[in-house]
């Protein structure tokens, strides 16, 4: 829960400054230039699958040496919050291009364990070769909670108030897997899932400073979609 609180007071805080901060637009080619906050939600399709080994510690349940005894999970799209800086800067003078160059963190939260977890990216399922209740059961899982996400776009200003433009990404996410027994995440491996995607962004401005933006991504794994608010000094 504090995960989700905390981007929401970043998100009416960036709100805050921008609202306070001169305008940032060009008069001549309505294109911002500068530093801004970005703050948003991001979906990145990593398409993973694990086989499980079961636990050693649950040597006694039924064919516990053969690998992947314990059954599988997977993670089809990750689900992220977004915060990261911008740099944007128009392409030539009097120019109604521009280019932007972002950085930033990719988080989600996950909570509770075994029949009682959730999390925005958690697959937690009970041990295939486990036909005990619930409750004293183990469990196998597959989770992502970071990453990090870059980004260079190119855009045009059609208006003071909307833009479009055409966005190369690259997003990197850790997915971790392992069993979930006795209440603790005992990770068995993991790996970074690279995913790199391009496509269009639109873009609308609330006020000179402030934007809401949504970009779609065309990568091999998927469509993947970034959507959130940008907030320039």
């Amino acid at each position: 829960m504090k995960l989700v609180i905390a981007p929401l007071v970043l998100l009416l805080g960036c709100v805050a400054l921008a609202q306070e901060t001169p305008a940032t637009l060009n008069p001549d080619t309505d294109t911002p230039s500068g530093f801004g906050l970005l703050l948003g939600y991001k979906s990145v399709p990593v398409k993973q699958t694990f086989a499980h080994d079961t636990n050693p510690g649950d040597s006694f349940l039924p064919n516990a040496n053969v690998p992947g005894s314990a059954g599988t999970t997977s993670l089809n799209r990750a689900q992220y919050i977004d915060f990261g800086l911008r740099y944007e800067t128009p392409l030539r003078d009097k120019s109604k291009w521009s280019l932007n160059v972002d950085a930033s963190g990719l988080f989600a939260y996950t909570s509770g364990n075994g029949a009682d977890s959730s999390g925005m990216n958690l697959d937690d399922r009970q041990n295939a070769n486990d036909n005990r209740p619930a409750a004293n059961a183990a469990f196998i899982y597959t989770d992502s909670n970071w990453g990090f996400d870059a980004a260079i776009g190119v855009n045009y200003s059609f208006s003071k108030h909307f833009y479009a433009g055409a966005v190369g990404d690259f997003s990197g996410v850790y997915v971790d897997n392992g069993w979930d027994r006795y209440s603790n995440f005992q990770s068995q491996s993991g790996k970074w899932v690279l995913v790199p995607a391009g496509g269009p962004k639109l873009g609308w401005r609330m006020t000179e400073s402030i934007a809401i933006e949504g970009t779609l991504l065309f990568g091999r794994n998927g469509v993947g979609l970034n959507a959130g608010l940008v907030g320039h000094f």
